[in-house]
């Protein structure tokens, strides 16, 4: 009873949020389309509204009419399956890149840089949300084409060379992963971006108004808090929306087929369609969805001491399953917090660029650092991505990836190391020839250490590529000859991989011993002129001992879960120590990036205006919500 109860409630939740959804979007239309046939003209902005409420309306029926015929009917959806998939992922299209349009059209309107590029854009807004539409259409194309692809191999299956239908079918699988990421990716980072320009022009002008003495409360800084809000109502709604949707198709993926399945057959498209309906209780050694036309039934069948260990097998199994679950969403929040702190670190850096003219050598090092751990966060999650849904396009694309990785996780260590170095030498002060001499050439110093360190990513690159390629031919050829040289190519990779990430951790902890002398030295001085310990350069010593400690625990609980990881997929597959093991290799470039924004006195500054803003927005919405 207890299970049917909290079906009913979530199937209620349901209807009530498809029945307020359909209200809402109808009533932008009405309210719109009332207002120009009144006025006989229409709004850019409001024609983007009424386009997105119109397509949101299509998306909220896709999504329950997969959900009521999934249900009710599984045979009735997959025959009509491709029809399903193809509305949504047209009326999905259309609704994230018109919301896009929208945050690119407010931004154009409301936001004011002196950037020329900025300025023909400006001049354009109209032209170019229209062109941004067409072009996406391809993205649109691409989706619909696999969609038919599949469904062609789907129902011809078994119909000629099976080994020719296995390669289409890995193909479709990449293609189908890839494109559904972009799909997701794109819009989410170009309305991130958004967001980050306006809070830059809105920190701009707020510094206008007190220069001139003017309040906070004029039209322009309401225009700017009001698309503020817009954006990221959509940025943090689009990731719930993202991170359901991808839940989802890796439920559908994983657990289709099993006998232990407890949804029925759903898409990859409705977040908490089915899944939503199922969950396993204790004492309930199988719970079996059973569906008519009015109601759901739940089948108990009670556990019996005969059937004991496979039931404590199944609650082992449950547990496993939360864990994973709770590793995902885990990894889903470190992946969003991670690319909007570095992406962050990018655009207040780059605007200070254009604004002043110049950018100092911190700034190059932190703006290059946060680009190249975007490009490792995004090839951590494609990494898993793959691993999850498919190991056969996993062993296809695993090249490309470990070359991704060696890339970006090379540029990140030695960047982060060059910035620890940079920072000891500006400081610190000790009598050294080599000290003072490097001293003087300190901004020559970083750009040095990073170029001097790529004599090791060749040697990485090559050892990675010969080591995959005999994974892949392992058994072509000579096979006594094949293993010696796989040995042989295994211990080059394992002392390739120490040399790469020891070399950079052992650096940084000589720059965290050497500042923490140097701190010492200091303290011993204003001690011995009897000043305080608060002056500007212990504070600058202790932020940048922070840095630099940070860096170095945070590095490496990263190394110890690479090699954790790897020795898992390798040898013993086990899904949540490789979960686990992902989410503490992202929090490092996470949590590093996070510690050097707070350090930093310029992003420190654009991130606490940032919170106050939101909190200025809490205060206004308190009064609406009594």
């Amino acid at each position: 009873s207890d299970m049917i109860s909290f079906l009913w409630i979530i199937l209620i939740l349901v209807v009530a949020e498809f029945v307020v959804g359909n209200f809402a979007n109808v009533f932008i239309v009405l309210v719109n389309y009332i207002d120009w046939v009144r006025k006989e003209k229409i709004s850019s902005a409001d024609q983007i509204l009424t386009a997105l409420a119109v397509s949101r309306l299509g998306l909220l029926w896709a999504i329950i009419t997969n959900l009521f015929v999934t249900v009710l009917n599984p045979a009735l959806q997959s025959y009509h399956e491709m029809t399903i998939v193809i509305a949504w992922a047209i009326t999905n299209h259309f609704s994230t890149w018109l919301a896009t349009g929208l945050s690119i059209f407010y931004l154009l309107k409301i936001a004011n840089f002196p950037s020329l590029v900025f300025l023909y854009l400006k001049r354009r807004v109209k032209s170019v949300i229209l062109r941004m539409l067409l072009v996406t259409l391809v993205l649109l194309l691409l989706q619909i084409s696999i969609v038919n692809v599949n469904e062609t191999r789907r129902v011809k299956e078994y119909e000629g060379n099976t080994t020719w239908k296995t390669e289409l079918r890995d193909a479709v699988d990449i293609s189908t992963m890839t494109v559904f990421h972009l799909v997701i990716v794109i819009p989410f980072f170009i309305s991130l971006i958004c967001f980050l320009l306006l809070i830059c022009s809105l920190c701009k002008h707020l510094r206008k108004m007190q220069v001139y003495g003017n309040g906070s409360h004029d039209p322009s800084t309401r225009m700017h808090v009001k698309a503020l809000k817009t954006v990221i109502s959509f940025l943090l709604l689009f990731a719930v929306y993202s991170s359901c949707v991808i839940m989802s198709f890796w439920r559908s993926k994983t657990f289709q087929g099993t006998e232990e399945q407890l949804c029925c057959g759903s898409l990859p498209m409705a977040p908490g369609s089915v899944s939503d309906l199922t969950c396993v209780v204790p004492g309930v050694r199988v719970v079996e969805l059973t569906q008519d036309r009015s109601a759901v039934v739940i089948v108990h069948k009670v556990v019996d001491p005969r059937v004991l260990p496979i039931f404590l097998h199944q609650c082992n199994d449950d547990m496993i399953s939360l864990l994973c679950n709770i590793l995902i969403i885990m990894i889903m929040a470190e992946f969003v917090i991670g690319n909007f702190a570095n992406m962050f670190i990018a655009l207040v850096n780059c605007t200070d660029w254009v604004k002043r003219r110049r950018i100092s050598s911190t700034d190059q090092i932190l703006t290059a650092l946060a680009i190249s751990r975007v490009g490792l966060i995004c090839t951590l999650i494609a990494n898993w991505f793959l691993i999850v849904f498919h190991q056969t396009a996993y062993s296809k694309v695993r090249i490309t990836l470990r070359i991704f990785w060696s890339v970006s996780n090379h540029f990140g260590s030695w960047l982060a190391t060059a910035l620890s170095i940079f920072y000891v030498l500006k400081i610190t002060n000790f009598s050294n020839f080599i000290f003072l001499y490097l001293k003087r050439k300190v901004n020559r110093v970083s750009p040095v250490t990073v170029l001097g360190t790529l004599v090791l990513l060749p040697f990485d690159l090559t050892v990675t590529l010969v080591y995959d390629t005999m994974e892949v031919k392992g058994y072509l050829g000579n096979v006594t000859w094949k293993l010696k040289l796989k040995d042989a190519i295994h211990s080059s990779k394992r002392t390739i991989f120490t040399l790469v990430n020891l070399l950079p951790f052992l650096t940084c902890l000589i720059c965290v011993l050497l500042l923490i002398s140097s701190l010492r030295s200091h303290l011993r001085k204003m001690q011995l002129y009897g000043k305080g310990s608060q002056d500007p350069s212990t504070k600058v010593h202790v932020k940048v001992l922070q840095t630099a400690a940070s860096f170095v625990m945070l590095y490496a609980m990263y190394s110890l879960s690479v090699i954790t990881s790897d020795w898992w997929l390798e040898y013993s597959w086990n899904k949540p120590v490789y979960l686990f093991s992902l989410a503490t290799e992202i929090l490092y470039p996470l949590g590093h990036s996070c510690v050097l924004i707070w350090a930093n006195k310029k992003l420190k500054q654009a991130f606490l205006l940032v919170l106050r803003q939101a909190k200025c927005w809490l205060k206004e919405l308190e009064p609406l919500q009594l």
